[in-house]
């Protein structure tokens, strides 16, 4: 049944987006990831791109370099089709939270130890996120005065119940399944030394991550899977990525983070790396991409 709504709404937005053509109207894709993060019919959602990205779309905009070889390959298409695509950077949240209370400070008001080293975990909790293979891992590799902090609302009950399994027999461990408001966001992603994006990349269909770029604006370095600009963003911000396919490549990353005698310098570095990734410029990119077009 979902395959068919899937091909049914295909098809209709091909219909939609020819008589846009017809009527002379330029098309402009912004490439978040490859697929949806449901995946509830990939291979179909991969058919109607080919055909949109391929022979409808006049220009494609991708927030890093690397992402213009993984559109190509993904959805297979010719390499002429590099030539319409363009690279605009994803900007930043600096200055969109509240950011005035310090490492000591959050912890204080979070009730966790002061000279604990912190992983955390920040955002809506979703199936593609992982979170309860994130628990599972932190209680492979975590020592005594380690602490894992996952704040964010679960999209499920079900996502809800499996984190709190996981969880249950670890005391280090604390949730909170709840709305974070914005002034409180400084606390979740202050209060941790790092913060971990435990992706599932399946076909490596993620390309950006937004979590990602709020806790580095933090200043806080980040574990996640090396895909797409997500890992080319992590790299440059001196981060923690690992292979997406290696077995035990998140709890290499969890331990390298833990024993990492550098991480405020890297946390400074992330801070810097997503500051000169300003809505600013990103605007003035996709203006003149849509400006060619018109």
């Amino acid at each position: 049944m979902t395959r068919t709504l899937s091909v049914l709404l295909g098809i209709r937005t091909l219909f939609q987006f020819l008589v846009l053509r017809a009527l002379g109207v330029s098309l402009v894709w912004t490439a978040h990831d490859i697929v949806e993060h449901e995946r509830r019919a990939p291979r179909v959602e991969r058919a109607f791109k080919h055909v949109f990205l391929r022979f409808l779309f006049s220009r494609i905009i991708v927030h890093c370099s690397r992402a213009r070889d993984v559109i190509r390959e993904a959805y297979r298409l010719p390499r002429a089709t590099l030539e319409k695509t363009v690279v605009v950077p994803h900007g930043n949240f600096l200055g969109d939270y509240p950011d005035e209370v310090t490492r000591a400070d959050a912890r204080e008001r979070l009730d966790l130890p002061a000279d604990a080293f912190v992983f955390g975990f920040f955002g809506t909790i979703r199936a593609y996120k992982d979170v309860p293979r994130l628990v599972e891992t932190f209680g492979r590799v975590a020592d005594d005065d380690h602490r894992l902090l996952v704040a964010g609302n679960p999209r499920t009950r079900a996502l809800e119940r499996a984190v709190e399994d996981a969880a249950a027999a670890d005391d280090r461990i604390r949730t909170v399944f709840e709305y974070v408001p914005d002034d409180e966001v400084q606390l979740y992603l202050r209060a941790a030394d790092v913060v971990v994006l435990p992706f599932r990349t399946e076909e490596r269909s993620m390309l950006t991550s937004g979590s990602a770029v709020l806790a580095m604006g933090f200043g806080r370095p980040v574990i996640a899977p090396d895909v797409g600009c997500v890992g080319a963003v992590v790299d440059e911000g001196e981060g923690f990525t690992y292979p997406p396919d290696a077995d035990a490549g998140l709890d290499l990353a969890m331990r390298r983070a833990a024993n990492a005698d550098d991480i405020v310098a890297r946390g400074r570095q992330s801070r810097a790396v997503v500051g000169r990734r300003t809505w600013d410029r990103a605007a003035t990119l996709t203006a003149d991409v849509y400006a060619e077009r018109v």
